[in-house]
């Protein structure tokens, strides 16, 4: 079974390498805060933990507010934040691995992978 899935590869000039792939980054959306952390970007961790953590008192703090509704608005302003950061998991994981040194490797022919 063939996939349309492409990938980044980064080079570190100690001879480490990195694939990264391009589009929405599961990891990031299921875990957040935990990702961020095992891939060693220890501030936006820190930064996506006080997102999960706020996400989670918007509704105690509305409660007399929203009622019944707050639930359901929590639950559709969670998951477009949570969308979000999926979006974003791997381009941050490629912006931290060009701060650590890394350098996009040419794919097979020539040309370098597209960033998106």
């Amino acid at each position: 079974m063939e996939t349309n899935t492409t990938h980044s590869v980064y080079a570190h000039p100690d001879g480490r390498r990195e694939v990264i792939k391009n589009g929405f980054c599961w990891p990031a959306f299921i875990f957040g805060p935990l990702w961020a952390w095992r891939r060693g970007m220890v501030p936006l961790a820190f930064g996506l933990l006080a997102v999960h953590v706020s996400l989670q008192l918007i509704p105690l703090l509305f409660i007399d507010i929203w009622a019944e509704r707050g639930i359901l608005v929590d639950l559709v302003i969670t998951v477009i934040v949570l969308g979000w950061i999926g979006g974003r998991g791997n381009a941050w994981l490629r912006d931290s691995l060009l701060n650590l040194g890394f350098t996009p490797v040419p794919a097979e022919g020539g040309a370098a992978q597209p960033n998106n």
